[in-house]
């Protein structure tokens, strides 16, 4: 019998754990699609985004859930600009992170340690930019996701679109690289006006 190293496992584990990647869950509320069909190398055959609206307002907590992963945005006005942070949960492989209010995070996995920024280089009351940054490492292995992102509300302002147009993720194993392109996006839903804790949310 072969023996596996703890080298060997934890690029299994990497292999394995899970992207962002699905379409957002169903919604209650109608949202007009943009009328460009998307292509994904993600599973997903197309997916439409939705159009912005400047209705609502940033503040609040908000979340997006499919049958692999939990995510969670909560999101204050200072000063005129909204701030950000994000927790991300993984159903699958129990990696899981929460930034601070700066987009920051750092944090162990098994074998493995990630490090993950939401940089933001536009803020405004109807729109976020920025660019996305997750790196996992463990020994020699590495998966790295990365790509630019539009954050806007859209329908009734209950609803956010969370977008890349050109979304990247690279595993690095056994000194081999596969690489993933595509368009990205995903939909939130308000789930309070107030900043509520993790577990209130309707998961």
């Amino acid at each position: 019998m072969i023996g596996f190293t703890p080298l060997h496992r934890a690029a299994a584990r990497l292999a394995c754990l899970a992207i962002f990647v699905s379409l957002a869950a169903g919604q209650e509320t109608p949202v007009t699609p943009h009328p460009e069909e998307r292509f994904s190398d993600w599973g997903r055959e197309t997916h439409s985004v939705p159009t912005p609206s400047n209705v609502g307002v940033w503040d609040g907590t908000w979340f997006y859930v499919n049958r692999d992963v939990r995510l969670a945005l909560w999101i204050k006005t200072e000063t005129g600009k909204p701030r950000v942070k994000l927790r991300y949960t993984s159903m699958n492989s129990g990696e899981g992170f929460e930034t601070d209010w700066n987009g920051k995070a750092d944090y162990e996995v098994r074998d493995a340690n990630g490090s993950f920024t939401l940089g933001i280089e536009r803020r405004d009351a109807d729109l976020i930019e920025g660019r996305w940054e997750w790196l996992l490492t463990a020994g020699r292995s590495v998966r790295l996701e990365e790509g630019d992102y539009r954050i806007y509300r859209t329908g009734d302002g209950r609803f956010m679109a969370f977008t890349f147009d050109a979304f990247t993720k690279t595993i690095r194993s056994g000194g081999k690289d596969e690489v993933y392109k595509g368009p990205l996006s995903w939909t939130f839903r308000k789930a309070s006006k107030r900043l509520v804790r993790w577990d209130e949310l309707p998961f």
